[in-house]
């Protein structure tokens, strides 16, 4: 009498083998480039002068069946200034919206999101000290709601008045206020003499 566990097990192989391959699961919408291959959620931008605007682009891409919809952008300050645009495969750019329209963006399956992150330093307050700054994407996606995007910067003033604002309460008309600043350079070794 055959023995059933070896044709039972056969017949488990057998069907395996036949089965249709499975999809690779999604990773929704996932970031493609934008930071460092162990952090790429993250960028640094380094010291850079007071005045200038650099930028940096982060690069999603919807791997999920279906479109996905970017909720709103949320900047942790007004210093970070971001800009969105929807990539398609063939090459068609187009602009999402950020000023409270509904939906920023409606991202198709394949496509690409680029988010550019430009820091205005014009609006940093505390210069010439580190700082960590957020872009939190809300999206409609299941698997990856949410993504945070961290850029550090450090804005290098050269000359600082100290304090750099001076509040001098009501002043009468014709009257005097008085307050008193000190102006200092900031950083060593710039060749700055006042």
């Amino acid at each position: 009498m055959p023995r059933p566990l070896p044709l039972l097990l056969a017949l488990i192989a057998l069907a395996t083998a036949c089965a249709e391959p499975t999809a690779p699961p999604s990773k929704g919408l996932f970031i493609e480039s934008g930071g460092v291959p162990e952090r790429p959620y993250y960028h640094d931008f380094g010291v850079i002068l007071d005045g200038t605007s650099p930028a940096h682009t982060y690069r999603f891409r919807n791997s999920e069946p279906n479109p996905v919809t970017i909720n709103d952008i949320l900047a942790s300050c007004s210093c970070v200034v971001p800009s969105v645009r929807v990539v398609s495969k063939a090459g068609v750019v187009t602009p999402g919206k950020l000023r409270n329209e509904g939906a920023v963006c409606v991202i198709p399956p394949g496509d690409a999101l680029e988010v550019e992150i430009f820091i205005d330093t014009t609006r940093i307050r505390r210069k010439n000290t580190d700082r960590l700054s957020t872009i939190r994407l809300r999206t409609s996606s299941a698997i990856t709601p949410f993504h945070t995007l961290e850029m550090h910067v450090k804005v290098q003033q050269l000359i600082q008045a100290t304090p750099w604002e001076i509040e001098l309460g009501e002043v009468a008309t014709n009257d005097v206020g008085k307050g008193q600043t000190v102006v200092i350079v900031s950083v060593a070794d710039t060749g700055i003499t006042l």
